[in-house]
């Protein structure tokens, strides 16, 4: 082959880029989770940079141990048991959550706003087809290819250099609790709200099985039959003071430059970040301390 050395270099290069870029993805989709769920204590100062760093430095141990001498082994129980079945077993939910409980509609209406489609054609395109494939489509075949695994599921072997490694039943232990890991929280914390939320049983699912948004994350048109709205001190309290101020409420919970033209002549160009009280002191234009969070 010409040039294979170039060809090589090339192959490598694009494997490195490749890993990096899922690397990117998976530490991204954990991080935004824990902001999401501790926004108060994460979006504060500095703390969202330090928990990323301290993510990352307890994912580079955990990998320091898969590039020793018998580094292959640990690759190969962490790949066999955490990142094949128990991956589909959290798909299928994800996707029968969103679909079925969040509401497929609501979330294409999200999808819509976030790709601000021009065309009606196309959004009518991409509407359908995403309806199919995250109500039908995908939780079937993501379901589908779990059974199949757990039908042909045999005890971790590794081989080399014409030596058949049989892993010792202590290593299938570690490799299952690194399964269940992956999934057991999902029962553990429905158990856990089906304990503190009030109620008859059937008072408890049809609360914890529908949606609780806040002011600003309504639709036009929702349905407020099918809606918990949450009443937040901080969000009703940064509401109101926005509608006073005539300020965009957009910019405040997505954290997106606001607009250069805005009322009252303030100077909106730089990044505001809704969950950070000194952001919103210094986009409503109040001194520190005026405002209840």
């Amino acid at each position: 082959m010409p040039l294979a050395p170039a060809w090589s270099a090339l192959f490598f290069i694009m494997i490195i880029l490749l890993g990096l870029d899922s690397q990117f993805v998976g530490v991204e989709g954990f991080i935004t989770a824990c902001v999401d769920l501790y926004p108060s204590i994460l979006r504060r100062n500095y703390n969202k940079e330090i928990f990323i760093a301290v993510v990352c430095f307890i994912c580079f141990l955990i990998g320091l141990s898969m590039v020793t001498e018998g580094g292959m082994y640990v690759f190969q129980l962490f790949d066999y048991y955490s990142a094949s079945r128990i991956v589909m077993v959290v798909a299928t939910i994800e996707c029968l959550v969103v679909a079925y409980v969040y509401g497929i509609d609501r979330f294409l209406d999200n999808l819509h706003i976030m790709f601000g489609f021009q065309s009606h054609k196309l959004a009518r395109t991409f509407r359908m087809i995403t309806k199919v494939f995250w109500t039908f489509l995908s939780p079937t075949f993501t379901l589908a290819i779990f059974v199949l695994g757990c039908v042909s599921y045999s005890e971790l072997t590794y081989k080399r250099k014409q030596v058949l490694y049989e892993y010792p039943p202590w290593a299938i232990g570690v490799g299952w609790m690194l399964a269940m890991v992956s999934v057991i929280l999902i029962p553990v914390f429905m158990v856990q709200r089906m304990l503190v939320t009030p109620g008859t049983f059937s008072e408890r699912l049809r609360i914890l099985t529908t949606p609780h948004l806040r002011q600003h994350q309504l639709r036009p048109n929702e349905d407020m039959t099918k809606t918990i709205l949450v009443e937040n001190e901080f969000f009703s309290n940064l509401e109101s003071r926005i509608e006073e101020k005539e300020v965009p409420m957009g910019p405040l919970i997505s954290s997106v430059n606001v607009p250069e033209t805005v009322p009252n002549d303030r100077d909106y160009s730089q990044p505001i970040n809704g969950k950070d009280p000194e952001s919103l002191h210094q986009l409503l234009g109040e001194p520190n301390g005026n405002m209840a969070v």
